[in-house]
């Protein structure tokens, strides 16, 4: 067998928490409707899913090893205070702020929206080259005609990963709760367990705005069976939680609608770690109704007057949960940057340090 052929799209160390033995872990199906049992080792992964050169995924498995120590370490001491502070990024925090990014960017889902945005780019340029003169209207019609395609040799998601990887520090400016789950029903995860939102200002005049760097936004994350991470723009809300930045959550209602963002989020899988929970995620599964988008007719496409879809891997889901311990601070006023000069900051590095990759 090929060393590193099978390639993970969520790290095994991060599913071994939510695994009762660390070598198998439950999953409910959605197009199935159905929950059974598999080996960590095939769940979320696919041969060659990054590339063929498997020096890729050696270099991915070592990004996962520096990562999976900020987690164990705020596991550990159960404190977020301790980890992040105003006046600077500590390494540890950093490292969980990069796997909330990077784990967001690596998914079967990101690659798939990420590949149509390939496509759609591909269409565009090839039209605006006929309509040019510089090339012949016959390669759009088998461009169109799904006869002429774009070849890629690595998957074109590797470099929005690089790119979320060192995007990190602009999160650095959210504040983090640590959710601690002291109820009888465990957490899940899923094949897409980070999930960007935004309930302050999303709406129909503002449909997509949760870049990393815009005011109002949230971002979640379940860490084990019994922990959640939850990132907020301190200006837009407030988080009831003690001076360690840690929630304990009492009330089985809120683990529900915790798992139900999974579910509403995932490609097709949820994962956790006890046998037996069918019954419970077909109810919640129901419970979300329209707010699943089972078709992805929402994910990732905006409609223009033209009805043209212009495609990004970015999207925020139907549902957002209700937590009792959050509140909207009033009258804030919508700003694309929470910090002044971040955004300009992070382009002015990406160009100096990776601008050659483009």
């Amino acid at each position: 067998m090929v060393e590193y052929k099978n390639q993970h799209y969520v790290p095994r160390f991060y599913l071994r928490n939510f695994s009762d033995d660390g070598q198998n872990i439950w999953l409910y199906n959605m197009q199935a409707n159905r929950e059974f049992t598999e080996p960590i080792s095939r769940v979320c992964a696919r041969d060659y899913f990054y590339s063929e050169e498997t020096d890729v995924e050696k270099a991915i498995g070592s990004i996962e090893g520096e990562l999976s120590k900020g987690l164990g370490e705020l596991l550990a001491i159960q404190s977020v205070s301790r980890l992040q502070t105003e006046k600077e990024l500590k390494p540890d925090w950093h490292r969980v702020l990069q796997f909330m990014t990077f784990q967001e960017a690596r998914t079967a889902l990101s690659k798939e929206e990420i590949e149509q945005d390939s496509e759609v780019m591909f269409k565009t340029f090839v039209k605006a080259g006929v309509e040019a003169g510089e090339l012949d209207p016959v390669l759009l019609e088998e461009v169109n005609e799904g006869n002429v395609w774009l070849e890629h040799k690595q998957s074109p998601q590797l470099l929005p990963m690089l790119y979320q990887l060192h995007c990190a520090p602009l999160l650095a400016d959210l504040w983090g709760t640590l959710l601690v789950n002291k109820t009888g029903t465990e957490l899940v995860t899923s094949d897409h367990p980070v999930v960007r939102h935004n309930p302050y200002f999303l709406g129909e005049d503002r449909p997509q705005e949760i870049g990393l760097q815009t005011r109002g936004l949230q971002i979640y994350c379940p860490l084990t069976t019994h922990h959640y991470l939850l990132l907020h723009d301190p200006e837009c809300y407030e988080v009831e939680c003690s001076v360690e930045g840690v929630r304990e959550v009492q009330d089985t209602a809120i683990i529900n609608e915790l798992n139900k963002l999974q579910i509403v989020n995932c490609d097709n899988n949820v994962f956790y770690g006890t046998e037996g929970r069918q019954d419970e995620m077909d109810s919640l599964w129901d419970e979300l109704g329209e707010l699943a988008d089972t078709t992805r007719d929402d994910r990732g496409t905006v409609r223009t007057e033209g009805g043209i879809g212009a495609y990004t891997h970015i999207s925020a889901p139907r549902f957002c949960p209700e937590l009792p311990f959050v509140e909207r601070e009033p009258n804030i006023e919508y700003q694309r940057e929470r910090v002044e000069g971040a955004l300009e900051e992070q382009e002015k590095f990406w160009e100096e340090q990776f601008g050659g990759l483009v």
